[in-house]
């Protein structure tokens, strides 16, 4: 007997040509001028709405209470979230010296967009961090950028923007002899759309005011798209149609949205999602307390059925990405129908959705000197011929001496020395753009040395770049260009042997042209990551490590070795997701000097059988399976 079965979907959306052409390349460049004067100064900066009152001004709102800016996705297929972007902006030398103010915008760190994302005009699409679209602000008049800042946000929406500093705050902006009042700062804002399916998380902005001598006032916060998680779908009934006893019966859906008997669901928010599945048992009911009924669901053609009960909630396998359309496949099995004077049954099914981990980023490795960005608030500014030494000795805990472009030589003798604990020497301008004619000791703890080039210094015989000295603690060494003497001599970055070093962050760095581009003698937890350790003897040497990690650098091209490892009984590190190849011939990507055990997990060792490019005597103890089967990205 045959029996027709119809459901009624309750639908829940949850929010959780042939010619020949020669072209000859032809190469283009230019210097960009940076004449004197004053940089202009983002003062505050902020993220809303784009709505406005009856007045036609802004209203200077967010979808949240929480401080900064936070934004509802709108959860409908190509109807995009609308925010404006706004600065306050001033110039030391008046406001006719500002030339533009840009804000760029950045996607969310770690996220990857997926195949079915389909990025706005404007948009990179490239996720995972990377900038995402530059917008042009554009000046609101006085009356427009005072009722916006002074009244609408400071009485309304305090919490909205960040501030340059400490020097800045509503008072000092909105005083009624301030400086939006007398027009010596003004208010810019640029309206820019962010896609329905753009995914949820934190996006980076970064104001930047230029000048007409190209100086560069920057300011950088972040606001929030908040989770959506929601689903449409083009049917509102499942028609199982006749139905055998003990025989399966399928229903298949298919990737055309619109088509309602044959199931299609599309992913409309900003998460990806696995699909949820509720039914009763359409009346069929149970014999000896079991089920007379039970079905599967899958979404996609490649996934897994999921089994599952009446009135018991599944949870379907194959999640859909962004904007993903896919779909929707239905199974029933009858084992008893129930004495009844209708052949026809009928039920109801509740159709879901839950979040779903993003897909993450594939790892990139090595160093990414393009991402510094030069401090805006320097306590000692140090031109070409000023002595950067005298500015490191009056520095205090927290404070930064900056060192301008150019090659600092003289007066100082090198190497430096920082002997104030929490002290910043930080490049101005692009990474490298500052130059050391020598090396800097690092004599106390939480130092921070970036956006530098650095060249070699002696302390009794040890030649570097950096030095760590006995017992110093907490050092970040970031974006720099370390140049050594040549690969007969000297360490990029050394620490002083068996003096308690600990918690060093080494990272996107350049080191070349050195014995070891890095040289970690007995230390515990230093990180580095995203280095390039090329054209040296040695990439990573590092002897005595206590829970050391090597992660995401790039080291190539070095004549001797990779890396090398020499461990005691205790010691311990990690070396995984590195490109180590081109090293030195075969067997010396990687040297463990000791028969203890080194981690050497997911590193790309220039081919798939890596075996034989592990050596010395404790080459067995290195740890090496699972590697990667192909060279990790550059950043």
């Amino acid at each position: 007997m045959k029996k027709t079965l119809i459901f009624a979907l309750v639908f829940m959306l949850t929010v959780v040509n042939s010619s020949v052409v020669f072209a000859e390349d032809i190469s283009t460049d230019l210097t960009q001028v940076q004449a004197g004067g004053e940089a202009p100064v983002v003062k505050a900066k902020w993220e809303m709405n784009p709505e406005k009152g009856n007045d036609g001004q802004y209203l200077g709102t967010d979808d949240s209470t929480s401080a900064g800016a936070q934004f509802n996705p709108t959860g409908v297929k190509d109807l995009n979230k609308r925010i404006a972007i706004c600065a306050i902006v001033t110039d030391p030398e008046g406001m006719g010296d500002v030339a533009g103010v840009y804000a760029d915008v950045y996607y969310p760190e770690g996220i990857a967009l997926g195949p079915s994302h389909d990025p706005l005009a404007n948009q990179s699409g490239a996720g995972c961090g990377e900038f995402m679209q530059q917008d042009k602000l554009t000046e609101l008049t006085k009356e427009e950028g005072f009722e916006l800042f002074c009244k609408k946000i400071k009485d309304s929406n305090n919490n909205l923007p960040v501030f340059n500093g400490t020097t800045y705050d509503y008072d000092e902006i909105c005083a009624q002899d301030g400086e939006l009042l007398k027009m010596t700062a003004r208010v810019y804002c640029a309206e820019k759309d962010l896609s329905y399916e753009d995914p949820f998380g934190h996006y980076k902005v970064i104001v930047q005011a230029q000048d007409t001598n190209s100086l560069n006032g920057t300011l950088e916060n972040s606001f929030e798209y908040l989770p959506l998680t929601a689903f449409v779908a083009d049917f509102t009934s499942v028609g199982y149609g006749n139905v055998k006893l003990n025989i399966e019966k399928l229903v298949n859906g298919d990737l055309n949205f619109g088509t309602s008997a044959l199931p299609t669901v599309r992913n409309v928010g900003n998460t990806r999602l696995n699909m949820t599945v509720l039914q009763n048992d359409m009346g069929l009911g149970k014999t000896s307390g079991s089920w007379n009924v039970s079905y599967k669901a899958r979404v996609g053609s490649y996934a897994e059925y999921t089994p599952y009960l009446p009135e018991v909630t599944a949870t379907l396998e194959d999640a859909l990405d962004l904007s993903e359309t896919d779909e929707i496949d239905f199974s029933i099995l009858v084992n008893k129908f129930p004495t009844s004077s209708s052949n026809n049954w009928h039920g109801s099914m509740t159709l879901g959705a839950v979040s779903a981990p993003h897909l993450a980023c594939a790892s990139k490795v090595g160093a990414k000197l393009s991402a510094y960005v030069a401090p805006t608030n320097c306590d000692f500014t140090v031109n070409a011929g000023e002595s950067i030494q005298t500015a490191l000795n009056s520095a205090t805990t927290g404070q930064t001496v900056c060192v301008a472009a150019g090659t600092h030589s003289t007066p100082d003798t090198y190497p430096l020395m920082m002997n104030t604990a929490g002290v910043t020497l930080a490049g101005l301008g692009n990474a490298g753009d500052a130059v050391l004619s020598g090396g800097v000791s690092v004599n106390a703890n939480n130092m921070t040395i970036t956006g530098l080039t650095i060249h070699d210094s002696n302390i009794t015989g040890e030649v570097f770049g950096v030095y760590l000295n006995a017992g110093t603690t907490g050092a970040t060494v970031s974006y720099n260009k370390l140049i050594g003497p040549g690969v007969a001599t000297g360490s990029g970055l050394i620490n002083v042997y068996a003096s308690g070093n600990a918690g060093l962050m080494f990272t996107n760095n350049e080191s070349t042209n050195w014995k070891r581009g890095i040289f970690l003698n007995p230390s515990s937890n230093m990180t580095v990551e995203y280095n390039t350790l090329t054209g040296n003897s040695v990439g990573s040497a590092n002897d005595f490590p206590s829970g050391n990690m090597i992660r995401r650098n790039q080291i190539t091209g070095n004549s001797s070795e990779g890396v090398g490892t020499l461990l005691g009984a205790t010691d311990s590190i990690t070396v995984t997701e590195n490109n180590i190849y081109g090293n030195g011939g075969v067997g010396n990507e990687l040297n463990n000097y000791a028969a203890n055990p080194v981690s050497a997990e997911n590193n790309w060792w220039g081919d798939l059988t890596p075996a034989d490019e592990i050596g010395d005597v404790g080459a067995a103890q290195v740890n090496f399976t699972p590697w990667a089967t192909s060279a990790y990205a550059l950043n």
